[in-house]
């Protein structure tokens, strides 16, 4: 069988990449579980990979989750692995102003 990288493998490789999660408290126990040691930081971040692989992490990579709710629905243990959390609750529409027609046809 053969190891096909996933979004997550190929931005953990690249040099200034960044993994970009929507909805990250819609995901399953078992994904969100997998996410734990892509979100460890330093010298001895490393992931194991299905194929046995170890995959060391890029100093570079970055993690941006999104959600719809608070950050105290994720696990204490997953939520902890994140520095920065911020809550938006009113958006400027003057920040709509400036962006591309398509870009905000809903």
């Amino acid at each position: 069988m053969e190891f096909i990288s996933s979004a997550a493998v190929k931005a953990a490789r690249g040099y200034k990449s960044a993994l970009v999660i929507n909805e990250i408290n819609r995901g399953s126990l078992e994904v969100l579980s997998a996410l734990y040691p892509f979100c460890d930081v330093g010298p001895s971040a490393r992931v194991v990979l299905p194929n046995n692989d170890i995959l060391k992490l890029s100093p570079a990579f970055r993690i941006v989750a999104t959600m719809n709710g608070e950050a105290e629905e994720l696990p204490e243990g997953l939520r902890g692995r994140f520095p920065v959390t911020f809550s938006i609750k009113d958006i400027n529409p003057k920040l709509f102003e400036n962006l591309p027609f398509d870009i905000i046809k809903l």
